[in-house]
């Protein structure tokens, strides 16, 4: 993700089509952090619930580059976005079907899913 983290530091919102948005906040005493907002397609489709009221997006949008990444990492972009969808799908089942659940996305923060309802940490 450390092509995501470069243009969320760029002050950019990162969409992840189906999945969810990325961007910088500030917390309460003026640290910066990755906040996030999960679609409301990858909600409805799991059956989750999620609320992140302080989200505030960020402009520009740029949507997830496959051949940027794939540039990265030395990957066809294809290989790239198939991965990705993948992993997001294996999220959301995760998050649909475990009554307790932390998930760890690095410096992007964590999803904890509670009887499918979803609440997010940013990575401090």
């Amino acid at each position: 993700m450390k092509w995501a983290k470069s243009q969320i530091d760029m002050g950019r919102t990162v969409s992840i089509p189906e999945f969810a948005e990325f961007c910088n906040a500030k917390t309460h005493d003026d640290k910066n952090i990755i906040d996030l907002e999960l679609t409301e397609t990858f909600t409805e489709y799991h059956n989750i619930t999620f609320e992140n009221p302080d989200f505030q997006k960020k402009y520009p949008l740029v949507t997830l580059n496959h051949s940027a990444i794939g540039k990265l990492i030395q990957l066809d972009p294809q290989i790239v976005q198939t991965v990705m969808g993948g992993v997001i799908s294996i999220i959301g089942e995760t998050l649909a079907k475990e009554e307790n659940i932390l998930i760890d996305l690095g410096r992007l923060g964590r999803l904890h899913g509670i009887n499918r309802e979803v609440r997010y940490y940013p990575f401090t």
